[in-house]
């Protein structure tokens, strides 16, 4: 006589592992309906890059200038790298600063250690307020991305002397550092 209980137990498994072989047939059907794969010959044009690629903007107030025969000097830095990371692209970057017109201060540029004034342009402008502002710009500067590179600017502020007895409100003046950096795409 048949065991009824083990007929059912053996079937059930034979039924499992049936199911088990057709899902495994069936699966890689079913798995390349959603599967799809694109080739492109399009290269990327962006990189991550460790420098904002904006304007960044500082202003220096120059509050306690007075007339001197020395000159007045702001150390500032630019670099393509920062806390460890370098910019993964060669970048350029424009500098411009711009002065308010309080006060008759001539004004140097340096770059590094060279003694030569870097600004290659200066003219008078105005914003949306009439408000008047002496802008400088320097050449495009370009940073590798194969090497932490640092461009150390001297900002050299004269006050000249002759306007120590001149009846000169000693307004503020300000000074604004506009870096506008980005990569180079090649």
């Amino acid at each position: 006589m048949i065991d009824f209980k083990k007929f059912i137990k053996l079937n059930k498994v034979f039924i499992l592992i049936a199911l088990l072989i057709i899902l495994l047939l069936i699966m890689p059907i079913s798995y390349s309906i959603f599967y799809s794969q694109k080739n492109s010959n399009i290269t990327v044009d962006a990189a991550y890059y460790v420098i904002d690629t904006n304007i960044i903007s500082d202003t220096i107030k120059l509050d306690d200038i007075i007339p001197s025969e020395e000159n007045y000097n702001y150390v500032f830095t630019i670099s393509n790298y920062k806390d460890g990371y370098r910019s993964e692209t060669d970048m350029e970057y424009d500098l411009v600063i711009k002065t308010t017109t309080n006060l008759p201060l001539n004004y140097s540029l340096y770059l590094n250690d060279d003694n030569q004034n870097i600004f290659s342009g200066d003219e008078i402008i105005t914003d949306e307020d009439g408000m008047y502002f002496r802008k400088f710009t320097t050449s495009t500067k370009t940073l590798s991305h194969l090497n932490d590179e640092i461009n150390t600017y001297t900002l050299s502020v004269n006050f000249p002397k002759t306007y120590e007895d001149s009846l000169i409100d000693y307004s503020v003046e300000a000074i604004i550092i506009e870096i506008n950096s980005r990569q180079i795409i090649e």
